[in-house]
This record gives C-alpha cells, sequence and structure tokens, in this order.
C-alpha cells in the first residue's frame, strides 16, 4: 500500500483538536450506593473522595479527572489517578489522589487548545492541564465563579458574570475570545444561573437556573457563529439545579441541591423526569470523555458498605452500564497533517488524510494497519513515515502553527471520500464533526484495541 501525495488543503475555519484517554483501571461492578434510587440501566461509583469541599470537574489529557474546592479563586486542583487503585476504603475501590496548586475558581472546562479554562471572580483564568498552573492573565468581565462552557461553533468561554447571584435581577452570560481577550454578552436572563451546556452542535445554550424560578433556560443561538443568543424558553424543574450536562443521546441531567438527579428531554413537549434521588447535594457536574456524566456531592459520600461520612465525593455515573472493559490504548492523531486546518468537503474529490502519531511510548510499528478505520471506514492507503508530532503541552490549536516531523514514526492514512460521507450520514454545511479512529496492535503484540479521534469540520456547498 502506498501515498503518492500529501494534500495541502486550506480553509478559513479553525481546527479544533483534542482528546484524552478513557481507559480505566479495574473498580469492580460499578454498583455504587451514591443515591440509593437511581433508574434502571445506569451504573454508579464513586470515583474519588476528599475532605475539601467539590465543585467544578475538568479533565487532564491522559483522562484523569480534575475537580477544584469550588472557591471564587486561589482553589486548588484535586487530580484523581484513571488507571490507578488506592487502598479499599469501607468496602469501596477508590483512585489515588493528588493535590495540584491552582488559580480556579469553581465552575471549569476543557477547551480544544488543550487548556482547561475556570470561571472566577477576576473573569476567566487559563490553567494547565496537566500541572493545574495558571498561564497567563484572567481576561473577560468578573465572574460569578460558577458555570462555564466551550462554544463548539466559536471556541469561546461561555460564562456567568458576576451578576448572576441570589439577589441579583439579570444575570449577563458573558462569551470571551480565549486568543484575543475579547469579550461580550451573549445573553441576559433575569436571576440566578449556576451551571451551563451546550448542545454538541452549538446551536443552544442551556442553563442551570436556581432563581427567580427553578428551570433549565433554552437559549437559541440568533445565527450560527454568532456570539448572541436570546431566551427560547425555560423548561421548569421541581428541584434547585446546580450543575448540568448535556448526553450525546439527546437528553440534559441537572444535578440538584437536594441531592436528585433530573433527566430533561428538550422537545415539544419537554419531558422531564427523575433520575437519581437520596444522594447528597450536587455541585457541579459534566460528561467526561468515556460518555459517563461526573457529579460532585458536598461533604457527602455513600460507600458501597452503607458506611456515610461527611467527606465529598466525585461520582461517576453511565448511562447504558459502564464502559467498555479498560485496555484500549488511545493514540493521539492528526487528520491532514502538515496544515492547521480540518474541512471535509462532501462535494469534492478528494477524501482525508489522517495521521496516527507515533509517541516514545507508543510505537506505531506495533499496530496492524488492515485494521485501522475511520468511522468504520477502512484506509485506502496506509504508509508508515514520520509526517508530524504530538501537540506540545501547553501549545493551543488555534495557534495554527505547522507540527513538523519528530523523528518518530506515524502511519499516514488516506480515506476516501464516498465511503466516508456516507458513513457519517447526513450533514450540513459548517458542522463540525469529531471522526473517531479504531484499531488493534498486531496479534504479536496482543492485538490490543486502539483508538483516537479528531475534528472536522464539513463543507457541503457547490
Amino acid at each position: 500500500m502506498s501515498i503518492r501525495t500529501i494534500s495541502l488543503r486550506l480553509t478559513p475555519i479553525l481546527l479544533l483538536l483534542g482528546s484524552v484517554v478513557v481507559a480505566v483501571a479495574d473498580h469492580g461492578t460499578a454498583s455504587g450506593k451514591s443515591f440509593t434510587l437511581l433508574q434502571s440501566g445506569v451504573t454508579q461509583e464513586i470515583f474519588g473522595v476528599s475532605s475539601h469541599i467539590m465543585g467544578g470537574i475538568a479533565f487532564a489529557p491522559d483522562g484523569d479527572p480534575l475537580v477544584n474546592d469550588c472557591t471564587t479563586g486561589a482553589s486548588e486542583l484535586h487530580r484523581y489517578d484513571r488507571q490507578g487503585v488506592a487502598p479499599e476504603v469501607f468496602g469501596t475501590k477508590l483512585h489515588p489522589e493528588t493535590i495540584l496548586p491552582s488559580n480556579a475558581g469553581c465552575g471549569m472546562a476543557n477547551h480544544p487548545d488543550g487548556f482547561i479554562y475556570s470561571n472566577t471572580m477576576f473573569g476567566v483564568v487559563r490553567l494547565n492541564a496537566t500541572t493545574g498552573v495558571q498561564s497567563g492573565i484572567p481576561f473577560g468581565p468578573a465572574g460569578n465563579a460558577l458555570g462555564i462552557a466551550t462554544d463548539p461553533q466559536t471556541g469561546d468561554l461561555v460564562y456567568a458574570a458576576r451578576t448572576c447571584t441570589f439577589t441579583g435581577t439579570d444575570c449577563d452570560i458573558i462569551t470571551a475570545n480565549p486568543v484575543t481577550g475579547v469579550s461580550s454578552t451573549f445573553v441576559t436572563v433575569p436571576g440566578f444561573v449556576e451551571g451551563l451546556s451546550f448542545s454538541p452542535d452549538g446551536s443552544q445554550l442551556y442553563l442551570a437556573k436556581r432563581r427567580p424560578s427553578l428551570a433549565v433556560g433554552v437559549i437559541d443561538r440568533t445565527a450560527p457563529g454568532a456570539r448572541s443568543g436570546v431566551l427560547n424558553r425555560n423548561i421548569p424543574l421541581s428541584n434547585e439545579p446546580a450543575g448540568i450536562a448535556y448526553h450525546p443521546s439527546g437528553f440534559l441531567l441537572t444535578a440538584n441541591v437536594d441531592g436528585t438527579l433530573t433527566k430533561v428531554v428538550p422537545g415539544t413537549p419537554d419531558v422531564v423526569t427523575p433520575f437519581a434521588e437520596d444522594g447528597g447535594r450536587a455541585e457541579l457536574t459534566t460528561l467526561g470523555a468515556d460518555g459517563c456524566f461526573y457529579v460532585t456531592q458536598d461533604m457527602w459520600t455513600h460507600y458501597d458498605d452503607d458506611t456515610i461520612t461527611t467527606q465529598s465525593s466525585l461520582v461517576r455515573i453511565c448511562v447504558g452500564g459502564p464502559p467498555p472493559p479498560p485496555g484500549a490504548i488511545k493514540f493521539p492523531i492528526d487528520i491532514e497533517p502538515l496544515i492547521c486546518r480540518n474541512v471535509l468537503n462532501v462535494r469534492g474529490r478528494l477524501g482525508l488524510f489522517v495521521a496516527v502519531i507515533g509517541t516514545r511510548s507508543l510505537e506505531v510499528r506495533k499496530i496492524a494497519p488492515q485494521s485501522i478505520k475511520l468511522e468504520s471506514v477502512p484506509a485506502a492507503h496506509a504508509l508508515i513515515l514520520d509526517v508530524t508530532r504530538r501537540l506540545e503541552e501547553g501549545k493551543r490549536s488555534s495557534d495554527c502553527s505547522v507540527r513538523w516531523p519528530d523523528g518518530i514514526p506515524d502511519i499516514l492514512l488516506y480515506f476516501e471520500k464516498e465511503p466516508l460521507v456516507k458513513a457519517l450520514g447526513p450533514v450540513k454545511d459548517g458542522e463540525v464533526r469529531v471522526l473517531k479512529l479504531t484499531g488493534n496492535l498486531k496479534e504479536q503484540f496482543g492485538g490490543t484495541p486502539i483508538t483516537g479521534e479528531d475534528v472536522v469540520v464539513i463543507i457541503n456547498k457547490n
């Protein structure tokens, strides 16, 4: 198999990069008791505990959850080793904890540029996703230190301003560019907003509203790519929400201050049902790369042997059962290497070039090239060739810098357009898609599954 040419297609659409490892050490059957009543088909487990208050959640590059102390600034980060197993406590297998000095607020969000961003009383701060160290100075207006989310369309950080309080009249939701620092008001709504979450395509923003009434606020973006929105409606709730996160199967989960979780399916009509009950006071929630929700509970840990303590806990909740067994190896991949923007023109002639990036610890020569598929589509050609390097720690993909070869072999693959477009199904012009790559190591290296993912923007016009 061979590849004769390398495409250097350029477009003005910003590349979104980034992925995290999701393999997890064995922690039993995920039959935890943090919530004594849970919807059927859902599993739960305590991921980690802390003697501190727990607030916002983000993830290190290897998938380790990072949790802060939910202060207005200068919060430490508690990192829980996804691959490790701590000594068993009250019949419960936990992940080891490491505490990192940082300057987080309460709300945190991962960004495709590789950093974590946190809402603080000084504005938004940029944190190294590995060390927790702040990079640069805060930007944007002062925040309420709570809700923050990455805008899938603009790459901005959208967060609740300092005006969003129990006693405030109007709550400003701010959008701020992490590269330029330029900010503006995305939307203003009455009352107090805590958590924020976008729909995957970025067309709607959802707000966990605690005042003047309990509701999920639905904000429609005014136009594709616009940095503004308008209130569509409020979906009434019976429980007071703090955190909110969107599941790719099409529903929202609110983490509530009374120790319950609520499932909200936006639609006509909106459907609101109890999801979990009899837990501790929830703070914030987010969706992990493993497809599971991560929820923090303040001063409440219900261990597997029914012991209850005043420690705070990070709970992982998986819909449809626990994630696949551990073992898959995450390889970094780069769609259209040697250029810094990714597009798939569904009306054009060319498909996609993809590099599976080798590192000192991840040898691509151990991979069976014929096993590699992108969105279940086999590669038409494959070649071992040093073409690029992994995105440097601390670098932002929006810097648009070319990543030159690093002397370590990669696998360069070509996927033809027609089968790839067919596999993707209906697409819209300008739509952002995460493409997943799968494969296996060669049999002599155990045949272990490999995974990787990167993002493209769809071009679908004449």
